[in-house]
């Protein structure tokens, strides 16, 4: 309430309302003399501006509340100064109707956007989740061939006691799992990096990482 107070759009409509209200009881208040039945006709209708204006600023609910305003500033008028009571009445009726169904239509509008918006926030919260059921399910996977891995290792070293059999097996299924193109294997003698054996590089590449010292080479 205190911010729709501050806002210069409430005041504007504040002295939009009062201009209105002083031509509409202007024969009343003795400014003019005569306005004709065009006249009478024409400032209830008036209204509408600031039921709209105040509608589109603060909200539909905000226009309903000026929509009663404007209602009860038009009714001691209608009933009570106007020659012809079934006349005016109507054009009050009709007024006030029309305000309230901009308003109606500038409700149902704000619904839509806010569905709208709910719908984006409810997308955006499930392609999150998505992201992170993918990125889950990636890990489960790479956890599933590192176990068949460890477990393809263990098989192997169950099923035969040959050494390099088993070395170039398990480097083969690291190089799947790791989906890298070399792997190599070294044993540490006496500060040297003895190579045991290797998966994807050529011989060039095993003669020359083959006895490197420690701090020296790939591990310097």
């Amino acid at each position: 309430m205190k911010a729709i107070l501050r806002s210069p759009h409430f005041w504007a409509i504040l002295v939009l309302m009062a201009i209105i209200s002083v031509h509409h009881y202007a024969e009343q208040l003795s400014l003019w003399s005569n306005f004709g039945p065009v006249a009478h006709t024409a400032y209830p209708v008036l209204y509408l501006i600031p039921v709209v204006y105040c509608s589109f600023i603060f909200g539909a609910i905000a226009g309903l509340v000026t929509v009663f305003i404007t209602l009860l500033i038009m009714l001691p008028r209608a009933v009570f100064f106007s020659p012809d009571l079934p006349g005016a009445l109507f054009e009050t009726g009709m007024v006030t109707l029309i305000g309230i169904l901009v308003c109606s239509m500038l409700r149902m509008r704000e619904g839509k956007m806010a569905a709208s918006e709910g719908r984006q926030v409810v997308a955006g919260m499930l392609a999150v989740t998505k992201d992170k059921l993918r990125s889950q399910t990636r890990k489960l996977m790479s956890y599933e061939k590192k176990l068949a891995m460890v477990g393809g290792i263990c098989n192997q070293f169950i099923h035969t006691l040959n050494m390099e059999q088993v070395l170039h097996d398990t480097l083969r299924r690291i190089s799947e799992v790791m989906d890298v193109e070399v792997v190599l294997i070294f044993r540490l003698e006496a500060g040297e990096l003895n190579l045991l054996a290797y998966q994807g590089g050529s011989e060039e590449l095993a003669h020359n990482v083959d006895k490197l010292r420690l701090g020296e080479g790939l591990n310097g």
